[in-house]
């Protein structure tokens, strides 16, 4: 069982209790302004890197996808140190509040990134937050190198067929790349 904390001031925990649910938030509402900013900016740095390497329309075609089917996503924030000092003075009002702990393997978990859909069960999960830069940036290039590579051994096919499935795993991404200065927060 892994237990993942939620840290709320009173009233937050009365609400919770009492409605039993978990708010969520909008990434504008959050401490890290540069929430999903973080991502954007990594793919559009591979992109950068990749001019003059493939097809000038292709990363175009790709870039278009990504920016179409950008959604602004909703998040409740979770950490697996239910101790945290950082945290209980952000979030729990100056160590007034609580620190909830959650039962990780009953939350919901499709072990893949939400993707904006009308099932619930794809949008919706619970996810580690990644804060390893080599690792974002190597993800990040994975995708699109392999996005390009296919369009570009399948010259007479859409676009559309190999952009739409790169930009849903680049935007599932935005929503658990952050920044390593806020890796102290062992955020879900």
């Amino acid at each position: 069982m892994t237990t993942i904390y939620h840290y709320t001031d009173i009233n937050g925990f009365f609400n919770i209790v009492k409605h039993k649910k978990l708010w969520l938030s909008g990434p504008h509402n959050l401490n890290d302004h540069q929430e999903l900013h973080w991502a954007y900016r990594k793919i559009e740095n591979t992109f950068t890197r990749l001019e003059g390497k493939f097809n000038p329309e292709h990363l175009q075609s790709l870039w278009q996808m990504i920016f179409l089917n950008k959604t602004t996503p909703f998040t409740c924030s979770l950490s697996s140190d239910g101790d945290l000092l950082s945290q209980w003075r952000a979030y729990a009002k100056d160590g007034v509040g609580v620190a909830i702990g959650f039962n990780g393997d009953l939350l919901p978990n499709t072990s893949s990134l939400p993707r904006y859909t009308a099932a619930v069960q794809d949008s919706i999960t619970t996810l580690k937050v990644q804060y390893d830069e080599e690792i974002q940036n190597s993800t990040i290039e994975q995708i699109v190198v392999s996005t390009l590579e296919s369009m570009s051994n399948n010259e007479n096919v859409q676009p559309e067929i190999f952009t739409i499935g790169a930009a849903h795993k680049l935007n599932g991404l935005a929503t658990i790349y952050k920044n390593n200065a806020f890796r102290e927060e062992c955020e879900w």
